[in-house]
C-alpha cells in the first residue's frame, strides 16, 4: 500500500467575534506529498503565510481566542502582561519580530489552520 500525505486547509469563517471551521469543515486540499516530513514542513509554510495575511492582532478578544497566550507566553519567555498589551494594531507584530519566532506563534495557534491527512491507497 502506498501512502500520500495531503495538506488542507480549514474552511474557517469569522463572524465577528470568532472563527469557526465552516461548512464544509473537511477542509480544502492544497498539496499532496509521499514524503510526511515534506508534507508536514508545507503545513507550517502554509500556516506562516496565512499569518502573514490575515492579520489577527487587531481586536483583542480575536488574538485571545486564536492564540494560546499562556503557551505562547511559556515558548517565547514573555510575561503575559507583555503579550496582552501588545494585542492591539501591529504592535505584537513589532513584539513577535524582535523577540518571538515564527514557530513560537504557529506553535501556539488554537486553529488548525492548515494539517496534514494521511491517506492509504489500494493498487
Amino acid at each position: 500500500m502506498t501512502k500520500i500525505y495531503v495538506v488542507t486547509e480549514t474552511n474557517y469563517e469569522y463572524n465577528d467575534e470568532y472563527y469557526y471551521a465552516g461548512e464544509g469543515s473537511g477542509g480544502s486540499p492544497i498539496h499532496a506529498y509521499t514524503d510526511k516530513s515534506k508534507a508536514e514542513s508545507a503545513c507550517k509554510e502554509s500556516t506562516k503565510k496565512w499569518l502573514e495575511i490575515n492579520d489577527l492582532t487587531d481586536y483583542g478578544y480575536v488574538a485571545e481566542g486564536v492564540f494560546d497566550v499562556e503557551r505562547f507566553c511559556s515558548m517565547s519567555g514573555l510575561t503575559e502582561d507583555e503579550v496582552i498589551s501588545s494585542w492591539d494594531s501591529n504592535s505584537l507584530n513589532e513584539l513577535v519580530s524582535e523577540s518571538v519566532s515564527e514557530e513560537h506563534l504557529i506553535d501556539s495557534l488554537r486553529l488548525s489552520i492548515f494539517e496534514v491527512i494521511e491517506i492509504e491507497l489500494n493498487q
